[in-house]
């Protein structure tokens, strides 16, 4: 079957308390209310989570398994998250401690595209990679240019924008940008490395995809 397992620990005083917690948890993360109000058997059958374990670890603490169906998720991996710890995040001392899938959701959800091998890849070499963040704000894009250049110099693999860096007057996207990924390939052709730079997609809805597709022309090799 298409599913998938969420194994979560909390403090209770017994195992019936526990039990209880088990059964909140799975509730609350699925239907979200109590049997009087289903109006189909199939949503509980279904759609309730089921509690497959509850386990003392000693010390007032308890681990339990709870087993999802894939249907849940829509197909889409956020909703997975707000299943495995959406609501339960709200309880005091309720934590996400495991997950499990069947192949089938496995293949569902096969990751990123690249991951850490295909990344490695880009970059170049097999080791750690180490990447190098750029601040601080109230820089001009020529002095974050000079930055990354020195930091292609330094061996760095990856380059990214300070998370604060927007579009302030001092130093605006697009010019920070083409600055940028002009410095680290001018330092890229003079030392053979393969570092890459991803500016901060920090921006209205509406303008992300103008952004991202800036970036990419101006050289960038990714974007965050």
């Amino acid at each position: 079957m298409a599913d998938f397992w969420g194994t979560y620990e909390f403090k209770a005083e017994n195992t019936a308390e526990a039990d209880d917690w088990a059964k909140s948890i799975a509730r609350e993360q699925t239907i979200e209310c109590i049997d009087e109000a289903v109006p189909h058997a199939f949503i509980l059958d279904e759609v309730l989570a089921d509690v497959e374990m509850v386990e003392d670890q000693g010390g007032d603490i308890y681990r339990v398994r709870i087993r999802y169906n894939s249907d849940i998720t829509g197909g889409e991996l956020p909703q997975m998250m707000n299943v495995l710890y959406g609501n339960s995040s709200i309880h005091v001392a309720v934590r996400l401690v495991g997950v499990a899938f069947s192949p089938e959701v496995e293949a569902m959800f096969p990751g990123p595209q690249f991951g850490a091998a295909g990344v490695r890849d880009i970059v170049g070499g097999s080791g750690p990679m180490v990447c190098a963040v750029l601040k601080p704000m109230g820089l001009t894009p020529e002095e974050l240019a000079e930055r990354a250049y020195q930091c292609v110099l330094g061996g760095i693999d990856m380059i990214k924008d300070d998370h604060s860096l927007a579009m302030q007057h001092w130093a605006p996207f697009e010019p920070r940008v083409e600055a940028i990924a002009q410095a680290v390939a001018k330092a890229n052709a003079e030392t053979g490395n393969k570092t890459i730079y991803a500016p901060s997609m920090l921006c209205p809805v509406d303008k992300l995809e103008e952004r991202a597709r800036f970036a990419v022309d101006a050289g960038a090799g990714g974007i965050c």
